[in-house]
């Protein structure tokens, strides 16, 4: 699946608010209410090393989409936590920060910039997502992490060289295929496209896209890879 960019504390980062991991003791949740409760079924999470051009640094980020439904209501959903108990962190997304990808299954809510504070990698350990509704009711899914990614792979996402010509996108890198992520002003994602070495930009767009000046983020995920490698921002200026 590929995923769009999207609070603990907010900074900009890319196409994306990067979201990180406010560093406290373990959070409890109270149910309440007799409406319908909210249902996790599935849960897609990824390990990513950001090489950000902006900040001039390299660090990890996590994306974790839960795949959610409720009998009252995608609306009724107030809020998304990830936890990681045993490092005493969690994230906690609101609607106005969780993105929203609608597939053949049903609706997926999560984000791909959850970070630790300072650059840090993201710790290993069970990480427990949990999705409250308005009347506190929850739904919980989990997955682990183990190990870390290394020093050799941050500089697996700074190998990632990439040149913009025209309209025409270029990569020279460790890996064997790519994606690359399109981004509007509003840090809001317009297209996503796989290729190999070389891209026309144009043809990744919808026929609707009037933005003249979009930033461009380049991704890989080597298969058999528990991270995936992300370079960028790019400037690209159609036409």
């Amino acid at each position: 699946m590929r995923w769009p960019a999207s609070a603990g504390g907010r900074r900009r980062a890319g196409g994306a608010a990067l979201l990180t991991a406010i560093v406290l003791g373990p959070l409890c949740l109270l149910a309440a209410c007799e409406a319908a409760a909210p249902e996790a079924h599935e849960l897609f999470w990824k390990r990513v090393v950001f090489e950000d051009l902006r900040l001039g640094r390299t660090y990890e980020t996590l994306t974790v989409f839960a795949r959610v439904s409720d009998a009252d209501g995608l609306e009724d959903l107030e809020a998304l936590f990830v936890m990681n108990d045993q490092a005493q962190l969690f994230w906690r997304l609101t609607p106005q920060d969780w993105v929203i990808d609608r597939s053949a299954v049903g609706i997926w809510i999560g984000s791909t910039a959850l970070a630790m504070p300072e650059g840090e990698g993201v710790p290993a350990g069970i990480y427990r997502v949990i999705v409250q509704d308005a009347g506190g009711q929850i739904a919980e899914v989990g997955f682990q992490i183990a190990g870390s990614t290394g020093g050799a792979a941050r500089q697996w996402a700074e190998a990632i060289d990439v040149t913009i010509e025209a309209d025409e996108l270029a990569v020279s890198g460790p890996f064997a295929a790519y994606e690359v992520w399109l981004y509007g002003s509003a840090g809001t994602r317009v297209a996503a496209a796989a290729f190999a070495e070389r891209i026309d930009l144009e043809s990744a767009l919808p026929a609707e896209t009037a933005a003249e000046e979009l930033l461009a983020y380049v991704y890989a995920a080597p298969p058999g890879d528990p991270a995936g490698y992300l370079s960028g921002p790019y400037a690209w200026r159609r036409g």
